[in-house]
């Protein structure tokens, strides 16, 4: 007889990660490779900041069993129904102990994977946002998505206490596990921060609950009592930076990046920031986090649920009260002046990144819910 170890290393499990969680799983996908026999699907997509060769060159270089599907068309495109009719067809073929899904791709493929025949109960879903952003795209396809996911879908995957907390309340019934983001490494670089220290980071998209006007006002303020003694820098897209710009009093204190930032280009500019500015209306988990905390990069973020899972204030980064301009202003203007320990806050944050968020401590969050839900399935 197998013990349940060797029944465990047998057990197949089928990994499907959409575009926009690439990042996301590849920390991942290496380690539980080695404990489970994984077969990695990837969707790659036109929005995708992976190429190809990208992923076939890491999926070699790790000993990966993954296969990657190119997905050009647009999601709601009626040609889009093949490519998912196609996918499922591919795991079905498997017949695997587990399907792990961490993509939605609205709004054809969990409708049609449903009323496949692959059982629900080997169905782990990884959600990402229970409770949706403000002001975000097909709010009514999500939510639609989403609605018809939780009525079947009995395994959920979390990565977001707070986000897990809100689900319980309202699925009482429905097994969860959570495990964080992994930290988003793009490489090392090591450089001694500019501008007398003072460098403050807005990364990522540019979107109305992501705050950027709360960090303008709060760096206007500041330039009026400090002058250009700091730099706020902004780098992502945005398709209508003029807003924003047209509210700066003094552009000499800013650096502009309005485009999509490579990822090749992150590693310095989080080594050369002091600290990263999340201003944001709502959040879930972010991954502009992660990749700030791979670099031990401190964080200036409002007192979201999602963001006091991560951030202690005045311990290893700082909290403001949501769309509070003169809070965030506060805190800015202590560190501009020196009246803030900024080693003191970057080594406990190493402490708490090190000692919390390693990949061997979310790795076994994964192994830990991957086996209870295989030992089901025997």
């Amino acid at each position: 007889m197998n013990s349940p170890i060797e029944y465990l290393k047998k057990c197949k499990i089928i990994w499907v990660t959409g575009s926009n969680f690439i990042d996301v799983d590849m920390p991942i996908i290496p380690y539980l490779s080695r404990r489970f026999k994984i077969v990695w699907y990837v969707i790659l997509e036109k929005d995708s900041f992976f190429t190809e060769q990208e992923l076939n060159a890491f999926i070699s270089t790790h000993n990966v069993d993954g296969i990657v599907i190119k997905n050009s068309k647009r999601r709601k495109s009626y040609s889009s129904l093949k490519n998912y009719f196609n996918l499922i067809s591919f795991i079905k073929k498997e017949n695997a102990d587990l399907y792990y899904i961490n993509y939605l791709g609205i709004p054809y493929l969990w409708p049609m994977l449903l009323l496949s025949s692959i059982k629900k109960d080997r169905i782990i879903y990884a959600c990402h946002d229970y409770i949706e952003h403000k002001g975000v795209k097909n709010q009514t396809l999500y939510t639609f998505t989403k609605k018809l996911i939780f009525k079947y879908i009995n395994k959920i995957q979390f990565f977001s206490k707070s986000q897990q907390t809100y689900f319980r309340t309202a699925y009482p019934n429905k097994h969860t596990f959570y495990a964080p983001l992994a930290l988003k490494n793009y490489g090392t670089f090591i450089e001694n921060p500019i501008h007398n220290s003072n460098v403050f980071l807005f990364f990522g998209s540019i979107r109305e609950n992501k705050g950027l006007d709360i960090l303008i006002d709060a760096s206007n303020k500041l330039y009026k009592l400090v002058g250009a003694n700091f730099l706020v820098k902004i780098y992502g897209y945005s398709d209508n930076f003029e807003i924003y710009e047209n509210r700066i009093l003094n552009k000499e204190c800013f650096d502009f990046k309005i485009r999509r930032i490579e990822n090749n280009e992150i590693p310095k500019i989080f080594s050369t920031s002091n600290y990263l500015v999340l201003p944001y209306r709502d959040v879930t988990q972010s991954g502009v986090l992660q990749v700030s905390y791979n670099y031990y990069t401190p964080v200036i973020a409002t007192n979201l649920p999602g963001f006091q899972e991560f951030v202690d204030d005045n311990v290893n980064g700082f909290l403001f009260e949501e769309e509070n301009s003169e809070a965030l202003f506060r805190i800015m203007y202590n560190i501009v002046n020196g009246k803030v320990d900024n080693k003191r806050i970057k080594d406990n944050l190493k402490a708490y990144v090190d000692n919390q968020l390693s990949i061997n401590t979310i790795i076994d969050r994964y192994e830990n819910a991957l086996c209870l839900y295989l030992s089901q399935c025997k």
